[in-house]
């Protein structure tokens, strides 16, 4: 019998990588669909739930969101939950301020940007931790 080795550092982060970009990515894109489908359905209706579940894009968008809770459940079983998910949220808020001006034309005002600096600013500070988290004698 062989003893099950670890997967390679470079290859275990890859994995991260790839992993965290595809949960951002469906949240994002998920989110996006969400806010076309129900500025698409209109509130005509008494019942607006009713125009809700004819919209694709918002069936889309619901299944996309699906999946990016699905890829955030490998994550959280292969890294620190304390580094992955304010990476991923930090990422995930700047892509949807990006894809809401872009995609459909919102406004983003002064103290929105100021927050989101702060967002970044968090960002690089967590990205600084896990990097002395890995290096041996750092940070502790």
């Amino acid at each position: 019998m062989t003893p099950t080795t670890a997967p390679a550092p470079t290859a275990f982060r890859l994995r991260i990588v790839l992993l965290s970009a595809l949960m951002i990515l469906a949240n994002v894109s998920g989110n996006f669909s969400l806010s076309l489908g129900v500025k698409a359905a209109g509130s005509g209706s008494h019942f607006p739930l009713l125009n809700y579940l004819g919209q694709p894009a918002l069936v889309l968008g619901v299944a996309l969101l699906i999946s990016a809770l699905l890829v955030r459940l490998a994550l959280l079983s292969a890294a620190e939950m304390s580094l992955i998910l304010p990476l991923n949220a930090g990422f995930g808020y700047i892509l949807t301020t990006v894809a809401g001006v872009v995609g459909l034309k919102e406004t983003v005002h002064s103290v929105n940007n100021v927050g989101l600096a702060l967002v970044v600013f968090g960002v690089i500070l967590i990205g600084l931790s896990a990097q002395s988290r890995r290096t041996p004698g750092a940070g502790r």
